[in-house]
């Protein structure tokens, strides 16, 4: 019920927000947009009260050691049993992610408690700030406001975009934070481009800093465009002025991301030059069976822009490329910016992942916004078809059936799901204060564990009779969950003189 209500206060939101931009007050517009952005991302991340398998659940509990250590992330506690483990789903240290979104939700959890709602509170605020973000791109482009508010409304209603705030998407809070950070670059530049002040160019290497120290060197995006714009110019006047300002942005994004990565490789080094190997293993092989053709994120488009929507970003971004109505360098700077991820992710790495390019999306809506105004507009004294056109667009691109769908609580993963989270609560509460390591979970499910249950390590099935004599030798007490398909604990395990048998059997 709370859900359908944030959907209802959403949509009514939105629909204040054109009113008020059809009456010519578009400051109120666009605070109504935003309100609405945060109505539909509230309804994302209070959607499933647990945490998903990939990889929500191994960012949250990394997140969470975060809060006592912000500088020693941690996935798996070295406890009594010594964990050698380095690659990213079963390590000690860990560093397979960039720590900006993840420093992000650790705050967030300090301030408000830990649990899988409030870890999601940043995807919800930056999703949320990426609508107004697009509305003025769209408006340094085109000096338009109608294609401004209609790129922000699509932006705001984006299927995908809720579902990796929901934590459902793989990379979920990662690829929001990255997006956002991107996004941010791309405004400042387009200021920059308008005003040409040392500040917008700070701005740019502030949030390109930030985007890298997400997600590693496609942060950079922004200065493709800006490049690009450089050689344009070289005849300029100013033409010195703007590479002096360019090179001052390059080093303030390099002091945002450079300490950290001299921080881990001096403190961490063998973890270090594990995940240099792997990331560059992307390029050159599908990493984990991620793997696909050329057409693999032209296949996905529908997904992202939603369905038959998606040829209008087709039709709109010719128009980007070729119409003279537009801020040019502005044009100019925003295509690079669209062909250049396009092509590397499709033509040179190897490894293909459903949101690589989702970075992509805000102006994708903006494309398709410039598409639909050119198409109704022409020869058209009345802005009437332009909005009913939106209005059908946004059908599509919101996909509210495909959420109801993904979110039915007769699913048999999310029942499971919900049923084994709230035993793993209820454990938190009820589990015996003198029990360091619990037992005997499936593949994985130990990482909620420990989300859920301070101070306890938990291991998959049973750890070896070895380590269990360490453990009988020591005298550590130790809690197990009924066997289960697929769970039974080996025999010395279940003889095991420690043993508290949890009064649960997982599903």
């Amino acid at each position: 019920m709370r859900n359908d209500l944030l959907i209802f206060v959403g949509v009514f939101l939105l629909a204040t927000g054109l009113f008020f931009h059809l009456r010519g007050e578009y400051k109120k517009a666009i605070i109504s947009l935003f309100l609405a952005a945060v109505s539909f991302r509230i309804f994302a991340i209070y959607l499933d009260p647990f945490l998903h398998d990939w990889d929500e659940k191994f960012h949250a509990l990394v997140a969470k050691h975060l809060i006592n250590d912000p500088f020693t992330p941690i996935l798996r506690p070295q406890s009594i049993l010594p964990n050698n483990g380095i690659d990213w789903c079963c390590s000690n240290i860990w560093i397979h992610k960039q720590p900006l979104f993840l420093w992000q939700m650790a705050l967030s959890m300090k301030i408000f408690g830990v649990n899988e709602f409030v870890m999601r509170y940043p995807s919800m605020l930056l999703g949320s700030l990426m609508v107004p973000i697009t509305y003025r791109i769209s408006n340094l482009l085109t000096n338009n406001k109608d294609i401004s508010f209609s790129a922000a409304a699509l932006l705001c209603v984006s299927y995908y975009s809720l579902d990796l705030i929901s934590g459902r998407m793989g990379m979920e809070h990662n690829d929001v934070a990255f997006c956002f950070y991107i996004l941010a670059s791309i405004w400042a530049y387009l200021e920059f481009l308008r005003e040409k002040s040392w500040k917008c160019a700070i701005l740019i290497g502030v949030f390109a800093g930030c985007a890298i120290l997400n997600k590693w060197l496609t942060g950079l995006l922004v200065y493709a465009g800006w490049s690009i714009n450089l050689l344009m110019d070289i005849k300029e006047k100013d033409l010195k002025s703007q590479i002096q300002k360019l090179l001052v942005s390059l080093t303030v994004c390099a002091v945002i991301f450079l300490p950290w990565q001299f921080y881990i490789n001096y403190r961490f080094p063998e973890q270090a030059k594990f995940e240099r190997t792997f990331n560059l293993k992307h390029i050159t092989e599908a990493v984990e069976g991620h793997n696909g053709g050329y057409d693999y994120y032209y296949n996905l488009l529908s997904g992202y822009l939603g369905e038959y929507v998606w040829v209008l970003f087709l039709a709109g971004f010719v128009i980007l490329v070729f119409s003279k109505k537009l801020n040019r360098k502005a044009a100019i700077a925003l295509t690079t910016i669209i062909i250049v991820p396009v092509v590397f992710f499709s033509f040179i790495v190897k490894t293909k992942m459903p949101s690589f390019v989702f970075i992509l999306a805000p102006f994708a809506f903006i494309c398709i916004a410039i598409a639909v105004y050119s198409i109704t507009t022409i020869k058209l004294k009345t802005r009437i078809p332009y909005w009913l056109a939106i209005c059908l667009c946004l059908v599509p691109v919101f996909n509210y059936e495909k959420l109801q769908q993904q979110f039915n609580n007769d699913d048999t993963y999310r029942s499971r799901k919900i049923y084994n989270t709230t035993v793993f609560k209820h454990l938190n509460k009820n589990l015996p204060k003198n029990i360091p390591v619990i037992m005997n979970t499936k593949d994985f499910e130990d990482v909620e564990v420990m989300f859920y249950v301070d101070n306890v390590i938990c291991y998959n099935y049973s750890i070896s009779e070895s380590d269990m004599s360490i453990l009988s030798n020591k005298g550590i007490n130790i809690a197990v969950f009924k066997d289960r398909w697929g769970c039974i604990a080996e025999n010395y395990v279940k003889n095991y003189k420690y043993k508290y048998l949890i009064p649960y059997q997982l599903h």
